[in-house]
């Protein structure tokens, strides 16, 4: 594999920074999670009656999918407490 260093953890990726990864919006993230078009995690109703969705985005489907090697951390607020992203080594990034 290019890319040896991966933490996963078994933490949930936000929908905002595999978005930042891939270079699209979180909204084309969610869209594609909902119709089972990106093979990185899941979206699922929250209940029947609504629209809301919940989704779970794998650190390693994400990195497998990207080429990217991706390492989350909890950030510690004082009330709500954030995954951040830490690294995110692209092949992308090192042509930049």
């Amino acid at each position: 594999m290019k890319n040896e260093k991966r933490d996963y953890g078994g933490r949930n990726v936000p929908v905002n920074v595999a978005a930042h990864i891939m270079g699209k919006s979180p909204h084309f993230v969610r869209i594609g999670l909902q119709r089972g078009i990106l093979p990185i995690g899941i979206a699922f109703k929250t209940s029947a009656r609504n629209e809301q969705y919940d989704y779970y985005i794998s650190p390693r489907l994400l990195a497998d999918f990207t080429g990217c090697s991706i390492t989350l951390g909890d950030e510690q607020d004082s009330i709500v407490r954030t995954k951040t992203l830490i690294s995110s080594n692209c092949e992308e990034d090192k042509n930049e």
